[in-house]
């Protein structure tokens, strides 16, 4: 522990990575920092920039399945393309709402069975952004 002097009075239990630090003056004041919603808001933040890199990542992979889509099966280009825009904007939404997703999920994978290569990798990125994004 270290005790330094400040203006008449001490600092005490200042140790670095405490949870809580108390300065006691002449007065006998005490004021108590608690150090955790510092720490709290900084992995929010970094838990925030991981989710938006990984759910990137995903709509990346997506977006190559749907453009291979829309070039094997023409008739489907609207509807697929319309399908992930629409998931894409749920997907980066700060409040994402599940069932605008699974509407539009399932019209990308109606859209994949046409173009079977497709399936699979899609129903992978599909389930990976719903985790993501909804712990499923």
């Amino acid at each position: 522990m270290s005790t330094f002097n400040i203006k008449g009075g001490e600092f005490k239990n200042s140790h670095f990575g405490d949870i809580q630090q108390q300065i006691n003056t002449d007065q006998s004041m005490t004021i108590e920092k608690d150090a955790r919603v510092g720490t709290a808001t900084q992995n929010a933040s970094t838990s925030s920039v991981m989710r938006e890199a990984a759910i990137g990542e995903q709509l990346a992979v997506l977006r190559k399945l749907v453009d291979e889509i829309a070039r094997r099966a023409p008739e489907k280009a609207q509807q697929v393309k319309h399908d992930f825009e629409q998931l894409e904007k749920q997907a980066k939404s700060p409040e994402p709402r599940k069932n605008w997703y699974d509407v539009s999920a399932e019209g990308l994978m109606n859209a994949a069975k046409s173009v079977f290569e497709t399936v699979e990798p899609m129903a992978g990125a599909l389930m990976a952004v719903a985790k993501i994004l909804f712990g499923v």
